[in-house]
């Protein structure tokens, strides 16, 4: 059985149902075990970020703070604590209280297979078939990782990254959030790593070895879903054909599109695939008579200019989707570029920002007849000697802008007009972010 958005809501394991609650955002509300004893609830509580931070039963409570799960009673002592010592993604040892530390061994899927106890040395090993399921006589674990690192919830389904999987019958139960229409074998949204999981894996849900751009366009597909949840849409993976967000019946009569792109590509980059994207949307069947144009900014349609979530390539990093203010381009970047070049992301990000602005402002200025037409190639002012000089740290984008870094009073000259105002700014890290607010109505850019 399956709701209106394609997400099972019932399944059924030797014979035992399981009914399925979800979320706006494609994620686990509850789970009911309908078992003879009787019905078995697990609630689930999410971060802001879509990341899992509690699991609640009946008589426990299980708290997850990145590495380190907490479990509770029912009433809510404690009644354990695991932490788990990760490298590059994979978990290589795990200490419990009670308990002691353990070594953990996976093998080339990312499936720890193998326990050693760090004190006696006494060894466990664990077996599963291709697709998950446990293989021989149960064996204690010291944590809730199982099937590629995936965590195993008391019903016996699996969180994948950014969906549900069911090892008993090889299935997400909920559709992939992403579409590589290059690629046929991800045609269908249900299937695991490609049918092939003795060779292929897919630890995060998505499209295999997904990217920051994917985490980014999953959370605008998340936050579409849960606005239009009667719209027809899907995402395409990095370096896949087409335009990377596309969607169906949000506006009657209309098709939305968006183009995905870093900050360092910039969104004039995202401009030019935008056009080619809207142009094979309109070739497109499901199209029919419908318009197809650009999306709108998140921040003005459903008050979400902006949105982190944890990248599903790595429970380490954070993904960062923005409205560029370029309509149909939303630009991403990861706390990992923050860290390494910080100042110089968020500069070309700004840089891009204010390009944006200043070129639909200038059109509108053109259009009421304000400044001369012919934007940037129309006739050139003459400089007078009465014009400020150059100052340090003024670095010129275009001839409709001057974005100034290091000065509180700019002179601003576009098109012909002219302008006068002050800057103010934040500061990140020593980076600055331009605000221009000038005194002049034609070039009055927030």
């Amino acid at each position: 059985m399956y709701d209106g958005a394609g997400q099972t809501t019932q399944v059924t394991t030797n014979g035992v149902a399981t009914d399925l609650v979800w979320e706006n955002f494609g994620q686990l509300q509850s789970t009911t075990v309908h078992a003879a004893g009787g019905d078995q609830t697990t609630s689930y509580v999410y971060d802001a970020g879509g990341t899992e931070v509690m699991q609640k039963t009946a008589t426990s409570r299980t708290l997850y703070l990145g590495g380190t799960e907490v479990k509770a009673n029912g009433s809510g002592t404690i009644t354990g604590v695991i932490r788990s010592y990760i490298v590059n993604g994979v978990v290589v040892a795990t200490r419990t209280h009670p308990g002691g530390l353990m070594w953990q061994a996976a093998d080339h899927q990312g499936t720890a297979t193998v326990v050693i106890d760090a004190l006696t040395l006494q060894t466990s090993i664990r077996k599963q078939d291709p697709f998950g399921n446990a293989r021989g006589a149960a064996v204690a674990w010291p944590d809730s990782r199982g099937f590629v690192g995936g965590k195993v919830e008391p019903t016996g389904l699996i969180q994948l990254g950014a969906r549900v999987y069911d090892p008993s019958i090889g299935r997400f139960l909920n559709p992939d959030h992403l579409l590589n229409v290059a690629n046929a074998e991800q045609a269908n949204g249900y299937v695991y790593s490609d049918n092939n999981p003795t060779t292929l894996s897919d630890p995060t849900g998505l499209e295999r070895s997904p990217t920051g751009h994917d985490t980014a366009v999953a959370l605008r597909m998340a936050a579409l879903q849960a606005r239009f949840p009667g719209a027809l849409m899907y995402g395409v993976s990095e370096g896949g054909q087409g335009a990377d967000l596309i969607c169906w019946g949000c506006d009657p009569g209309k098709v939305w599109v968006w183009e995905f792109k870093s900050v360092d590509q910039g969104t004039s980059a995202g401009r030019g695939s935008l056009a080619s994207g809207i142009k094979s949307v309109k070739e497109s069947a499901l199209t029919g008579d419908m318009v197809v144009v650009a999306g709108p900014d998140f921040g003005p349609l459903m008050g979400l200019p902006q949105q982190v979530g944890t990248s599903f390539a790595s429970d380490a990093r954070l993904v960062t989707v923005s409205d560029s203010g370029t309509r149909g381009v939303q630009e991403w970047w990861t706390d990992e570029e923050d860290d390494e070049d910080d100042r110089a992301v968020e500069t070309k990000r700004n840089t891009e920002w204010a390009k944006g602005v200043a070129t639909r402002k200038n059109s509108e200025a053109e259009e009421a007849g304000h400044v001369q037409p012919g934007g940037p190639h129309g006739s050139k002012t003459s400089k007078s000697k009465n014009d400020p000089p150059n100052r340090p740290g003024m670095r010129r984008t275009t001839r409709r802008t001057l974005l100034v870094l290091e000065s509180s009073n700019v002179h601003l000259r576009a098109s012909g007009a002219e302008a006068s105002g002050a800057m103010s700014h934040c500061s990140r890290r020593s980076s600055l972010q331009l605000r221009w607010r000038s005194t002049s109505p034609l070039m009055r850019l927030h």
